[in-house]
């Protein structure tokens, strides 16, 4: 599902490296805090960190994202949801 992000940034987190099987991934987390006194926490992964490098701390971003929806592997009748920049 994409969906956008309004408000202003609260935090980026350091960069991340991930060693998966077929190759190394980087991220980093940016906090928004939105309109509505909420907090979400957006994935931003390896091409879109160039994205990261005009925003600052304070700014107020609108950021087009999407919603992915995982299924536990541990316990399937569990799902857990990240939000990703686009």
């Amino acid at each position: 599902m994409n969906l956008d992000v309004n408000g202003k940034v609260r935090h980026i987190s350091k960069e991340n490296i991930v060693e998966g099987l077929n190759a190394t991934h980087k991220f980093k987390i940016i906090v928004i805090e939105t309109l509505f006194d909420s907090y979400v926490a957006i994935h931003v992964w390896n091409d879109k960190l160039e994205i990261l490098e005009t925003i600052k701390v304070g700014d107020i971003v609108d950021l087009n994202c999407r919603l992915e929806s995982i299924k536990n592997k541990k316990n399937p009748g569990l799902w857990f949801h990240k939000i990703l920049i686009r």
